[in-house]
């Protein structure tokens, strides 16, 4: 793998994380007494886990203008596209709530608290 997708993987990696917990924070307050049984369920599903880094690595991807584009990620993740739409769907307005910082992409500064959420493009883009 050349050094160029190791730093695209290293930030959908960072991504997969942060997302991760978002989504696990979110079920704690809608669940509240479910949520060991019911997140324990989730997490134990490879499918989740693959989706949601599916998900991450199409930001990623989006983010810097790279020549794959969707369906390219989840073809090489072996990925029902109906597991991802549903991650895409279900918990990407989750992530998109909480302003989460995406530091890490092209185009994202800090000191301006609007670029800090994901951008209207790429929400649009994971909704197509």
């Amino acid at each position: 793998m050349t050094e160029f997708a190791q730093q695209r993987v290293a930030i959908a990696t960072v991504l997969y994380y942060k997302f991760l917990e978002l989504i696990l924070n979110a079920e704690r307050a809608r669940l509240k007494e479910s949520f060991q049984s019911s997140v324990s369920i989730l997490l134990a599903m490879d499918v989740f886990h693959a989706s949601v880094f599916a998900c991450c690595f199409e930001i990623v991807l989006f983010s810097y203008n790279s020549p794959f584009c969707f369906p390219w990620i989840i073809d090489n993740l072996k990925i029902p596209p109906y597991h991802f739409y549903k991650v895409a769907i279900t918990h990407c307005p989750t992530v998109v709530a909480s302003n989460l910082s995406y530091s890490l992409l092209p185009g994202h500064r800090s000191d301006h608290q609007e670029e800090k959420s994901l951008s209207r493009s790429l929400v649009k883009h994971l909704n197509q």
